[in-house]
């Protein structure tokens, strides 16, 4: 029994982080990666950029700049819905207030699904893009996703966030997690989009209750309702990142991303029946629910080895375990750039753990904190 357990705590962290992409790329490797529809004239629907903004003062200008450098020649606005603000976010956009730029405010800050909510229900126009407050779109992103909505099939469309560093090198965990999503794009529809860019139709947005992540939420129940949800990897916005050897703020962020995750999935599930769509239960267990099992894997592997060690080759994989943690806790500690992946695969699963133990212990997160990407 307890060989049993070790070797299914093994594989289950293996195929969480291996597994599944290993499987997605087998059954994906024949179906080409969807095109954009081919352009037999001018559609130029009508866009809304919606920023949903909390004490954001130091960066809220910049967005303004940026939204408007957009090379969309169709129509476009920017509203800013400040989630009760309390600096001087909502006094700067007054000031930049024109027929383009608008500000919607929301009393009390209810998180970012409330203040989404509102600016849904705000508008008017046809095409609604999401971003954050301190995503920098390149020029042409917002072209480049409004042109798959000439397929009226087409229900969203998630650009590619590049997370930089001080020096402009982009994190290799997000990397990977762009990897995956383009993985799921060619298997069938990706589960999540990115919350700093992408685009939905305004008359497809579902009102959400507070806590529940729109960018996860909303690319599953578009998609089980029969409608498109594509990766354009071509439409890039970039956000700063964190600092490398700021493991602190990596827990806290990435308890932050799991606990809204939780609570997003059981809404999800809530809404949907396994077989209703297989390919789609598949990978939100692939993707999600087993990357959350991974710190309970990992304690199941450590116990169920200490009491294996009466065998030689327990012995050895109980060494190999200790020397990783071990390895681990010097990078978290010095910080040595050498021992960063270790350090932060313990790092990010042991937020992970504080965040399944907070969700079952009825905590549960309503508003937003700005934050890296991640799953």
């Amino acid at each position: 029994m307890l060989v049993c357990l070790f070797v299914i705590s093994i594989v289950g962290i293996i195929y969480a982080y291996a597994g599944y992409p290993l499987l997605l790329l087998l059954a994906g490797r024949r179906r080409p990666l969807p095109a954009p529809p081919d352009d037999p004239g001018e559609f130029l629907p009508s866009i809304e950029m919606l920023v949903a903004a909390y004490n954001e003062e130091d960066v809220i200008a910049a967005k303004i700049d940026n939204a408007l450098a957009s090379d969309y020649p169709g129509p476009l606005r920017v509203t800013i819905v400040s989630d009760g603000s309390t600096d001087r976010t909502d006094a700067i956009v007054r000031r930049r207030a024109e027929e383009q730029v608008s500000l919607l405010r929301v009393e009390g800050r209810g998180g970012k699904s409330v203040a989404r909510n509102a600016g849904v229900a705000n508008s008017k126009a046809e095409i609604l893009i999401m971003t954050d407050a301190n995503a920098v779109f390149r020029p042409d992103a917002v072209s480049r996703l409004v042109r798959w909505f000439r397929d009226p099939g087409t229900g969203i469309v998630c650009g590619q966030l590049r997370l930089l560093g001080p020096q402009s090198t982009e994190n290799p965990y997000w990397r990977y997690e762009k990897w995956i999503k383009r993985l799921e794009a060619r298997f069938h529809s990706i589960i999540g989009a990115n919350g700093s860019i992408y685009a939905i139709r305004r008359s497809l947005y579902r009102k959400l209750p507070r806590g529940i992540d729109d960018d996860f939420a909303e690319p599953v129940l578009t998609h089980l309702a029969g409608n498109k949800v594509l990766y354009d990897d071509s439409a890039v916005s970039e956000e700063p990142d964190i600092p490398a050897a700021d493991l602190h703020c990596e827990f806290a962020a990435k308890r932050r991303v799991v606990q809204r995750g939780l609570q997003t999935m059981s809404f999800i599930l809530g809404h949907m029946h396994p077989m209703q769509d297989p390919a789609t239960a598949f990978q939100l267990f692939s993707h999600k629910i087993m990357k959350w099992s991974v710190p309970f894997l990992m304690i199941l592997a450590l116990l169920t080895n200490v009491f294996l060690t009466g065998r030689p080759f327990f012995a050895a994989t109980l060494d190999l375990q200790a020397l990783a943690y071990l390895a681990a806790a010097l990078g978290i500690v010095f910080r040595w750039r050498l021992l960063r992946i270790p350090a932060f695969f313990v790092v990010t699963n042991a937020a992970v753990l504080a965040a399944v133990i907070s969700f079952l212990r009825g905590a549960r997160a309503t508003a937003w904190e700005r934050s890296r990407g991640g799953s």
